[in-house]
């Protein structure tokens, strides 16, 4: 009986503080919404991003004793109606095979009449681990490892998760969401330069036909894929010097070297040159590069010809001339589609017009193209020119243009993805009143703290109530241009508007073609110096720069660092008869190309 009573005298207080608790205020009660959602690593942007909902999680909202619980529907939504003003706790419920991802309990104040959110994420428990290990199969630490997809969305820059193995050589991706990958190395452009090592791909090829390709299911754990590298590359030296105009040295210029072996140029090295304008690298045999400077010529800026550098031997009289820009340096790859979709990313109807001779970007039913360009360093502060000239095959009945040819962009942190600001304006989309009337398109920006990248679009857009019809954009002359102030950049849209001036420039000085292998030495000799040679005394190496056929041959020959008159001409007769060359090739058909050469001088053995 007195168990009975005291129930009934306590049950008052229970019940009021239920009531004060959840909805027995006098201030009208909050909602608390939110979401819960999948996050993981996504590959065509290089960061950690939602990746899916999780519907029928258990959320729970606490204060003291007192506890209430939602669902989340399908959509991974949740909802807590009539919650009291107050400060709570709110939890939730992970199912396998995901994990919470931040703390286990929010604080979350709801105000009278007021909507609060908070939302949950969870990431994904699935990972891939193995070991690296050399020829012998001793493990090697300190490697880093990448994985990267098979057929990445932009393949002229790859994102790939890193790691690097352990002291026993073990690594372990973790958290990594369902899909199909490749492990490998120099997968991604970050990787270090001094890597002593070519791409290789699991379980230990070349190349990625022959790779084997990794299915890991959501939450799977896969164990023991050992990574097997081939036996380090040798060490070389490139060696050289940086000149002004008039071939004075340039001190304190910026000598860049890139691995040029792959579809994308990956880091292979950076110096500065000392008071003499001399640098020195180290590179590894068997990768090919390009070399290139950079500086100032008074006060303007001045960059050398990007040269390549063949894939063995060291080079040590390099000759990099600065020149001065003559204009602004276009920094789109492939700006005028003659090849094809090389650096770009096309979608739905896009095609290359070749029908009015040279090259063009041809767009139908709101396709559209884009780029990702890497802005280089010191472009903070400055204005980024957008540029296209376009042009519409068809008018309405009305006199209407069909679609609308336009042009814009984003400017994005580098290696995040987050769009910093939109790039668009009324000049970027075309208002042309004739069939086939060209017509410039153009936007000047200023490039906010923190872009690292810059995204150039092109779209055959849909017009408000006017349906396109199949009608073609055509896009021509396409450039991405820097400048000091937005006054310099609008005068050179003036210039480029008022003149028949076309932005064209030869493709392979915008970026390097995804499928071009630059030439390389198959047979060589020295050069033989007779006692009638003029200045007989001199002895060392000629540096040309030769033009090398299809056929392997070199059919025009440059002295990039010379010795003399006679022996440099001596150097190149021996170069174009006697020594043979893998062509360059494109596509795998063979192709010309140029390569920079170290001739040996010699003496001529005695004759009898």
């Amino acid at each position: 009986m007195r168990a009975q009573l005291a129930c009934l005298l306590l049950f008052p207080v229970l019940l009021f503080s239920s009531l004060r608790i959840f909805g027995g205020g006098q201030d009208s009660p909050g909602v608390v919404i939110g979401t819960v959602s999948v996050w993981g690593f996504d590959f065509q942007v290089g960061r950690v991003t939602p990746r899916t909902i999780l519907p029928g999680t258990q959320v729970f909202l606490r204060q003291g004793d007192f506890t209430l619980v939602a669902t989340s529907d399908h959509a991974g939504k949740f909802r807590f109606d009539g919650v009291p003003a107050g400060s709570y706790e709110a939890s939730c419920l992970v199912p396998k095979p995901f994990v919470r991802s931040g703390p286990e309990i929010r604080e979350v104040n709801v105000t009278a009449g007021k909507t609060v959110r908070v939302d949950f994420s969870a990431l994904t428990e699935g990972s891939i681990s193995g070991r690296v290990l050399g020829r012998s199969g001793v493990p090697l630490s300190g490697i880093p490892v990448c994985l990267g997809l098979p057929e990445p969305m932009y393949p002229a820059a790859p994102h790939a998760m890193r790691t690097r193995s352990d002291a026993n050589g073990f690594f372990v991706f973790h958290r990594v969401p369902p899909g199909r990958y490749h492990l490998g190395l120099r997968l991604d452009p970050e990787d270090p330069p001094d890597l002593p090592y070519p791409r290789i791909y699991f379980p230990g090829v070349g190349t990625p036909s022959r790779a084997a390709v990794i299915e890991l299911g959501e939450g799977e754990e896969l164990a023991n894929i050992d990574l097997v590298l081939p036996e380090r590359l040798t060490e070389r030296l490139l060696a050289g010097q940086v000149t002004l105009p008039g071939g004075r040295p340039a001190a304190s210029a910026r000598v860049v070297l890139e691995i040029s072996d792959y579809p994308y140029l990956i880091k292979g090295g950076e110096t500065t040159t000392d008071s003499l304008g001399r640098f020195s690298l180290r590179a590894f045999n068997g990768l090919s590069y390009q070399i290139r400077g950079l500086g100032l010529v008074g006060k303007v800026t001045a960059e050398t010809e990007a040269m390549t550098v063949p894939s063995n031997g060291p080079l040590n009289s390099l000759v990099l001339p600065l020149q001065p820009r003559s204009g602004p340096r276009n920094l789109l790859v492939n700006p005028s589609a003659e090849l094809g979709f090389e650096g770009w990313i096309a979608y739905k109807e896009s095609l290359i017009d070749r029908s009015q001779g040279d090259a063009c970007f041809a767009l139908r039913n709101q396709a559209y193209v884009l780029q990702d360009v890497g802005l280089p360093e010191g472009s903070i502060g400055k204005y980024a020119l957008l540029f296209a000239r376009a042009a519409t095959e068809r008018v309405n009945d009305d006199g209407s243009i069909t679609g609308l040819p336009c042009l814009y962009g984003y400017m994005m942190m580098s290696g995040h993805g987050r769009i910093l600001s939109y790039l668009q304006g009324d000049s970027m989309l075309f208002a042309g009143k004739k069939v086939e009337e060209w017509q410039p398109i153009y936007g000047i920006f200023p490039i906010p703290p923190e872009t690292g990248v810059l995204r150039f679009f092109l779209q055959m857009a849909e017009r408000k109530g006017n349906p396109q019809n199949g009608s073609l954009a055509r896009f021509d002359d396409l450039g991405l241009y820097l400048f000091d102030s937005e006054e310099e950049a609008r005068l050179f849209v003036d210039r480029l508007r008022k003149s028949e001036w076309v932005l064209r420039e030869r493709a392979e000085s915008s970026g390097p073609a995804d499928s071009v292998v630059p030439p390389n030495i198959a047979l060589q000799c020295s050069a033989c110096i007779t006692e009638g040679a003029d200045a007989f005394q001199q002895r060392g190496q000629v540096v040309l720069k030769c033009e090398i056929g299809p056929d392997g041959r070199a059919s025009e020959c440059q002295v990039q660092r010379g010795l003399a008159k006679d022996l440099d001409q001596i150097a190149i007769e021996v170069v174009k008869s006697r020594w043979v060359f893998t062509p360059a090739t494109r596509n795998g058909t063979p192709t010309s190309g140029s390569i920079l050469v170290e001739v040996p001088l010699a003496d001529c053995p005695a004759r009898r």
